[in-house]
């Protein structure tokens, strides 16, 4: 049977983001961090139902044309970093994936050649999943470990490509190394503005006075 051409995005189970309140400065932020070809991974981290996917997919989309191919991938249902590697080398790499060895660390050093070979945008939603809950920079779930490899080297490795990730808590691979001159960047989301979020919930038919307003925002 003769294999396809690989794909050049995927964007799985990415939504479709019609409008954005109140992070227009968020927005651009991210987007510029996305088009720095120096910047290797981007963490966009806040509580949860604060917007980090909508913002995520919005600056995604912004940019997939500065990109030779795009992966999108929601790890709330904590997929096993096998399986979210071979697809993901099935788009940026024209391996097919019967030719994807087995062991996950030779897989992330094809997944690096392929970052070094042309330039990748690679997003992994809800990371908080595989996480273990409560802590600030939290340590992996048993079984999921090499997700941090996965971070630590896209991190650290020499590459022209970026990883996108959204969580509630920060990846310690991601709090060691992050900063404003760093290659890893991270942005911290915090509440709208007053006006913004009434906006956004009179898209809801939500009514009210001033004051059952400001309390609810």
């Amino acid at each position: 049977v003769e294999e396809t051409a690989p794909l050049r995005s995927d964007w799985g189970d990415a939504p479709h983001v019609v409008q954005m309140y109140g992070r227009e400065g968020d927005y651009r932020q991210v987007v510029e961090w996305l088009e720095d070809h120096s910047c290797r991974m981007v963490a966009i981290v806040g509580m949860g139902g604060i917007g980090k996917t909508a913002l995520a997919a919005l600056a995604a989309r912004q940019v997939e044309e500065s990109f030779a191919s795009l992966f999108w991938c929601s790890l709330h249902n904590a997929p096993p970093l096998e399986l979210v590697l071979k697809r993901c080398l099935r788009v940026v790499s024209a391996r097919p994936v019967a030719d994807v060895p087995a062991n996950m660390d030779e897989q992330i050093t094809l997944l690096l050649d392929a970052f070094r070979r042309q330039r990748c945008l690679v997003v992994l939603d809800n990371v908080e999943s595989i996480l273990q809950a409560g802590k600030p920079t939290g340590p992996y779930r048993e079984g999921y470990e090499m997700y941090g490899e996965l971070v630590r080297r896209i991190g650290t490795v020499q590459h022209q490509s970026c990883l996108l990730l959204t969580s509630r808590e920060m990846p310690e691979e991601v709090a060691r190394v992050e900063g404003k001159q760093s290659p890893v960047r991270a942005l911290h989301l915090a509440g709208i503005e007053p006006g913004a979020g009434r906006a956004l919930l009179k898209e809801r038919d939500l009514s009210g006075s001033d004051d059952e307003w400001r309390t609810l925002i």
